[in-house]
């Protein structure tokens, strides 16, 4: 069993005791985890952005030995990103809900990395959670 499907089985098993883990951690950092939301990157483009590029230039032989890794570890997953976003456009809409906001493309099966559908964000991430089942 390899390192992701171990991960995988570990969350499904202990999501309640994660969960629950996040949740004490977020009630006692609330001002650190505040800082770090969503909504605290809005409306600080300008702060995040300076953050982002101290800890890239603090981290750079990390980030890319990281992407190094990841490439390495991924490289099917990657070329077929490649290969689709270069003779693959992405369709007016969604095919599931035909929205027209943040479309991307999804891959059924990255052996067939010409095989691609165009999704909104939202159905995409709704796919990707049905495959690991998640849903």
């Amino acid at each position: 069993m390899d390192k992701k499907e171990y991960m995988k089985k570990y969350y499904l098993k202990n999501r309640e005791k994660i969960l629950a883990r996040v949740k004490k951690y977020k009630s006692e950092n609330k001002e650190r985890y505040n800082n770090l939301s969503k909504e605290w990157v809005r409306k600080n483009p300008e702060k995040r952005s300076e953050i982002s590029k101290k800890y890239n230039e603090k981290n750079k032989e990390k980030i890319l030995l990281k992407n190094k890794e990841y490439k390495k570890n991924n490289k099917l997953k990657v070329n077929a990103r490649n290969m689709a976003e270069r003779k693959i456009e992405l369709k007016k809409s969604c095919e599931i809900c035909n929205s027209t906001e943040k479309l991307q493309r999804h891959h059924w099966n990255y052996d067939k990395p010409l095989v691609v559908n165009t999704l909104c964000g939202y159905c995409h991430k709704i796919q990707h959670k049905i495959s690991l089942g998640g849903i």
